[in-house]
């Protein structure tokens, strides 16, 4: 289900259960906290975590077997990932390694989703040869069983870590293959391939191909507004007009910044406000330090 993308739809179908039902079922308890996390509603998903425990540990005089065993590993993954979201990277290793022990070796898919964010935690202490390490594992599992949105995850983080590092061709290539090897497999696309679009146009205007660094943004922002993806719409519009200001083009780029600010608007978000405005000051700027209007460009600068 995870990997054919049904967690909501079968999260719609839990929703119509009764809650003591679900709370009473540890698989079902766990597949609920899956769909939480699927959707960032981590502030919903201990009851579940805790209903699936409780059963599990009462059913002592129960041999344990694959199920039992996935059950234990699945709880592991999904308190690391909170533990992780929260900043204690050493916790959620800790607790991920617990439960890779835990799944069983034919739980592919499951190994796939643990190593991804096993890598990411590995990032947010500087231990980047093991998140390589669990990453390019975890790329090459969810490719061998055609989890390719999860082996996309993975190969964005690698690719940040690989830039991070210097190789910046190197997660070029990295982001170049896979994008070829989705757009050859689904249609339509899945918004988070405008991730990698938004990370090839960043490369390129870091080498100064303001041509293609501008493409790549603009796919991204097609590919959002068509799959309704309003935080992933917002990024690339400011991206795109990063690449416009410098370029030079100071009326498009406000254009770009202006359509940013537009979707922040409409999600009310204070953070995203406070860039958009901090973007288009420095535009203003700098426009006014082109045209020579000193007291102007101290003016925006405030």
């Amino acid at each position: 289900l995870l990997q054919q993308g049904n967690v909501n739809v079968v999260g719609r179908w839990l929703r119509k259960l009764p809650s003591d039902l679900v709370h009473s079922r540890p698989k079902l308890s766990v597949f609920y906290a899956w769909m939480l996390l699927s959707n960032l509603r981590l502030e919903e998903i201990v009851p579940y975590l805790q209903s699936a425990e409780q059963h599990l540990s009462s059913a002592t005089d129960v041999p344990s077997t694959h199920r039992t065993q996935n059950l234990h590993g699945e709880l592991n993954a999904i308190k690391a990932f909170l533990v992780r979201v929260r900043g204690d990277a050493p916790a959620a290793i800790d607790l991920y390694q617990q439960a890779l022990a835990q799944i069983t070796d034919d739980n592919i898919i499951m190994h796939g989703v643990i190593l991804v964010d096993l890598g990411r935690a590995y990032v947010m202490i500087d231990e980047l040869a093991c998140a390589r390490q669990a990453l390019e594992e975890a790329i090459a599992l969810n490719k061998s069983i055609g989890y390719y949105q999860m082996a996309l995850y993975g190969t964005s983080v690698l690719g940040e870590v690989e830039v991070n590092q210097g190789l910046s061709q190197q997660a070029m290539a990295r982001y170049q293959q896979i994008v070829k090897e989705l757009e050859a497999k689904f249609l339509p696309l899945p918004p988070v391939v405008a991730d990698l679009y938004a990370s090839l146009s960043q490369l390129y205007r870091e080498w100064d191909d303001l041509e293609a660094a501008t493409a790549y943004a603009e796919k991204a922002i097609a590919l959002c507004e068509e799959r309704n993806f309003p935080d992933g719409l917002f990024q690339r519009y400011l991206a795109l007009g990063q690449i416009q200001e410098g370029r030079g083009e100071f009326v498009k780029a406000l254009e770009h910044f202006q359509a940013a600010e537009r979707i922040i608007q409409r999600s009310q978000t204070a953070q995203w406000t406070v860039s958009i405005t901090a973007y288009q000051a420095r535009l203003w700027a700098r426009r006014y330090l082109a045209d020579g209007d000193a007291r102007a460009y101290q003016a925006a600068l405030g």
